[in-house]
């Protein structure tokens, strides 16, 4: 799904009609929600900026179309001296710095709808802690981190399951159960446990209708050993019990 479809889904959720101040970009104008973030972290945009930083006075300008970044180009440019550039790069890591850099007040996605559409950094914050995991998942996917420097950022994530882990307080009766996927890497055949960045990811994939259960990422390696998060995206991770020994406690 895309953003334009994500859009249309949410036809019925009305985009805010009050005026977009141009110059402060104060107010959000679109839910979080109606964009559909976590569906597109992986997905390349391109992002108008000056030579020296990301944002342009506070503001990180993202345009979805050719025609949206030249439209935004000359619109910066008429009102300053300084000369625009462009890039492209995956949204999750605009989003992450839009939430950590301190100097932006928000983003502005342009070439969705007649207006330009604002997210205004206190509303980016519920989605912080799984747009910064899925950037470390990113780095080792793309550039080369280290799986064992991953883990040691991730260790403390909440992930999602499908099903239960066994507990300690559990009475007799009750059972307990999850999904693993089969894995095979250079004739070894094993199983890891999958899990998911949000509820909503591991209910896309909840086949059986599962239980979604939170736990965290180090819960999981010290308990079944092999973990994979985001088995079905193009960014997803692995750490298995042989990439290093674990630290016993």
């Amino acid at each position: 799904m895309d953003f334009e479809a994500n859009m249309q889904n949410d036809k019925n959720e009305s985009l805010n009609d009050s005026p977009v101040n141009a110059d402060n970009y104060d107010k959000s104008n679109v839910k979080l929600e109606q964009l559909g973030f976590m569906e597109q972290l992986d997905r390349n945009v391109l992002v108008v900026s000056t030579e020296e930083n990301l944002d342009v006075d506070g503001i990180i300008y993202v345009c979805v179309t050719q025609e949206s970044m030249l439209n935004i180009v000359n619109e910066l440019e008429a009102k300053s001296d300084e000369s625009c550039v462009y890039a492209q790069l995956p949204l999750g890591m605009l989003i992450n710095s839009a939430i950590k850099n301190e100097n932006v007040r928000a983003m502005v996605i342009n070439g969705l709808a007649s207006i330009p559409l604002v997210i205004v950094k206190e509303d980016l914050l519920p989605i912080k802690d799984w747009v910064e995991s899925f950037c470390i998942m990113y780095s080792v996917v793309k550039h080369g981190m280290p799986n064992k420097r991953a883990y040691e950022l991730l260790k403390n994530k909440i992930v999602y399951i499908l099903g239960t882990l066994p507990r300690p307080d559990m009475k007799k009766g009750e059972t307990f159960g999850y999904e693993v996927v089969k894995r095979e890497v250079e004739g070894e055949e094993y199983e890891s446990i999958k899990c998911f960045l949000t509820p909503e990811s591991a209910r896309k994939y909840n086949k059986n209708n599962k239980p979604v259960t939170p736990v965290m990422v180090q819960v999981l390696h010290d308990f079944f050993g092999n973990v994979i998060i985001e088995p079905h995206r193009n960014y997803w991770v692995e750490f298995k019990d042989t990439d290093w020994h674990k630290i016993e406690i």
